[in-house]
């Protein structure tokens, strides 16, 4: 697997936002803190734009005035002079805690940060999310995170992506790819956006899917804009949702091992189309395998090859030496042509 990102936990920010919202205002604030706060801010743009928007809210919490001061118990003027920057920043420190207590159920309502990640042709990723839940990216992908306190929901743009979700009935998961949606709680499965459609498959658990292209946001609920479309899938179930309509079909060990196997690095093929596999293939090389002989393209074949360009290079060793299919390259185009001369029966 490639390398591994992390999406920082919302709470841990708005916690860490405020602290430093603490202790900026503090009188006591010195150069090494401001230099200790840009580098944070700097550190990831999640952290910039929560601070500000902390901050604006904050500022308006100040402008209560009053109220802060009996809140968090400021000293009057007539404290020492000594003792008044301490009793500032404790004072500081205090109406942070009051603060993050008020909003914390609020704040998480109304930020709901979208992030999106890609992987290179070749390049797997893996993406660890702030629920404790897993997205792991096959080659040539693309899919753009957006969490709330309401829902979870992953688009998928472009390619595949396996799924590991942490269980929180009450904020459910999906993932949504060009108007189709699977929905879970806690569960794996392993969504591919193809051509011609979307294919569902299940490892663990249970989940739900089907077409929906109704704003649905409102009552987080897509399943319900058309439900004689939805299919629910058990661990080893795969579905193909293609035209509106869900095919759904059960999948021996080997075969549930096959659907996942790109996560391991390989992939492999049992006597399938030799156009299925060269597409399976051509997802992992800059260099694409082009078949436009309608009798090679049937041809069955099977192996097990790397989900990578020399995946592709093992094909075409395997095609030359054992079929004398006859190899032509033009710039990162390869065409595969039959037998010059093909065996008589």
């Amino acid at each position: 697997m490639g390398d591994v990102h992390r999406l920082p936990s919302v709470r841990n920010v708005k916690q860490e936002a405020s602290d430093w919202i603490a202790r900026l205002n503090a009188d006591e604030v010195t150069a090494e803190d401001r230099a200790r706060f840009d580098a944070w801010r700097r550190a990831d743009p999640v952290n910039s734009q929560v601070f500000e928007e902390l901050s604006q809210t904050w500022r308006r919490f100040v402008q209560a005035g009053s109220l802060v001061r009996a809140a968090v118990g400021e000293p009057s003027v007539d404290a020492g002079q000594i003792e008044r920057p301490r009793r500032r920043w404790t004072a500081a420190l205090a109406a942070a805690a009051v603060f993050v207590m008020l909003l914390t159920g609020l704040y998480l309502q109304w930020w709901a940060p979208a992030t999106r990640f890609e992987s290179g042709v070749g390049q797997q990723l893996t993406v660890q999310l702030p629920d404790g839940s897993s997205m792991e990216l096959n080659s040539n992908s693309v899919a753009r995170v957006d969490y709330s306190s309401r829902r979870r929901i992953i688009h998928l743009e472009r390619g595949e992506a396996f799924f590991r979700v942490a269980h929180e009935a009450s904020r459910p998961f999906w993932v949504a790819a060009r108007g189709d949606w699977v929905g879970a709680v806690g569960t794996e499965f392993n969504v591919y956006l193809r051509a011609t459609g979307l294919r569902v498959t299940v490892s663990e658990g249970a989940v739900k899917a089907g077409e929906s292209r109704g704003d649905w946001l409102s009552s987080g609920r897509p399943e319900e804009r058309n439900p004689p479309t939805w299919v629910t899938l058990a661990g080893g179930q795969q579905a193909d949702l293609e035209a509106h309509s869900a095919v759904k079909r059960a999948l021996s060990a080997e075969e549930l091992a096959e659907a996942v196997a790109w996560r391991t690095g390989m992939v492999s093929f049992e006597n399938q189309p030799l156009a299925e596999v060269v597409g399976e293939l051509n997802r992992y090389s800059a260099e694409q395998l082009v078949i436009q002989d309608g009798a090679l393209r049937a041809l069955p074949v099977g192996g097990t090859f790397q989900a990578g360009p020399k995946g592709a290079a093992a094909l075409l060793r395997m095609l030359e030496q054992n079929f004398d299919i006859r190899v032509r390259r033009d710039g990162t185009r390869v065409f595969l042509d039959p037998p010059a001369h093909p065996a008589q029966p």
